[in-house]
């Protein structure tokens, strides 16, 4: 049953796809490894072909000297297996580090780096139950046997055509001396392995692309899904409610703070309070430095009567102003006009005071 018909027709979010690399689900293809590292190791096998011939008839000849002059002396046997194995590695050293490179980096490649203790632990209850049994006579199953097979007819194929073309050369092998034997096998083991492992690459990409496929449907969410991640990604509402009521709070200090820089607070006269500031020569145009509602208003109220700022009711103004317009804002030009009356009125105030 595919992921469309369980209702699950929505892309894994990211953290569903984090969720999963965490396990160690992530879209690889061993197919398309095998075929990197078997190529690269027929690569570096003809490059160094001359190399590792060397090294085998020199490690023989060694080997057959140390038979004959062996002594049962304690340590000596060791030491025959230390040397040989020494010689052995520096001779594959090259084509080992090629392999082992190319491996890491396919890998690193097709799903990133990635380290997984839950991918790597036992899971016995995947093999022991129902689940774990069916998987075994599952879609994905007869696919990896269905590539199993095609990959073996399609080694099987190249192998004959490429032995069939070279028919008269084995008729001949009999009748050329070691080096040659040798050397003719080997060109054409390799040219057999080169052709396949290219075939093999092809299947690789293929697979690449089946199992990335593959882990974006069983990653597949339903909506209801979608939903219930998004809600538990907001978080707890009651914590959600806690850190709204700091930032109320923390505002409303801002507000208080800045409040003694006002010129004039515009009230409703008792329901709503907004305090603008202009300072001719510093302010562009007038700013709202503080508003509110009910408590804050009467709070604002408070703090401008301390400080000797103007009150002024205009309940028009004071309830447009403040749908429109935030603590630290400019109005908008459509309210310069009342704005400017209720300042000369201020300043007015001011004048005569002073006088």
């Amino acid at each position: 049953m595919s992921a469309e018909d369980d209702g699950k027709t929505e892309d894994p979010t990211g953290k569903k796809v984090g969720e999963a690399r965490s396990k160690g689900m992530v879209g690889r293809s061993a197919d398309f490894n095998s075929a990197l590292v078997l190529m690269t190791g027929t690569v570096f096998i003809w490059m160094f072909a001359d190399r590792l011939v060397d090294g085998m008839r020199n490690t023989m000849i060694e080997s057959f000297k140390a038979i004959g002059n062996f002594e049962d002396i304690p340590g000596m046997l060791q030491d025959m297996g230390r040397q040989g194995m020494i010689g052995i590695l520096y001779m594959l050293l090259p084509v080992v580090c090629a392999i082992t490179a190319v491996s890491v980096t396919a890998t690193v490649a097709q799903g990133g780096f990635l380290w997984s203790w839950e991918a790597l632990g036992p899971n016995f209850g995947k093999v022991f139950s129902l689940g774990g049994m069916g998987k075994l006579f599952s879609p994905a199953s007869f696919v990896e046997i269905a590539k199993s097979v095609a990959k073996m007819i399609v080694v099987g194929i190249i192998a004959y055509m490429v032995a069939s073309k070279h028919y008269e050369q084995y008729l001949a092998l009999a009748d050329m001396s070691l080096g040659q034997f040798c050397s003719t096998l080997f060109s054409v083991s390799i040219e057999v392995i080169m052709k396949s492992t290219v075939v093999l690459l092809f299947i690789g990409v293929a697979d690449l692309v089946y199992q990335k496929r593959k882990l974006k449907n069983e990653l597949k969410m339903s909506k209801t899904e979608v939903k219930d991640e998004a809600k538990q990604s907001e978080g707890d509402p009651h914590v959600k409610g806690k850190i709204r009521s700091l930032r109320l709070q923390m505002h409303r200090n801002f507000m208080m703070k800045e409040l003694p820089k006002a010129t004039v607070v515009i009230t409703n006269p008792t329901f709503i309070a907004i305090a603008v500031r202009y300072n001719q020569g510093e302010d562009t145009a007038p700013v709202v430095v503080a508003k509110g509602k009910r408590l804050i208003a009467e709070r604002i109220r408070d703090e401008a009567r301390k400080n000797d700022i103007p009150i002024v009711e205009d309940k028009p103004l004071a309830r447009s102003l403040y749908d429109v317009v935030q603590p630290g804002e400019e109005i908008p030009e459509e309210f310069f006009a009342a704005v400017a009356e209720i300042l000369a009125y201020v300043y007015s105030l001011k004048g005569a005071r002073a006088a």
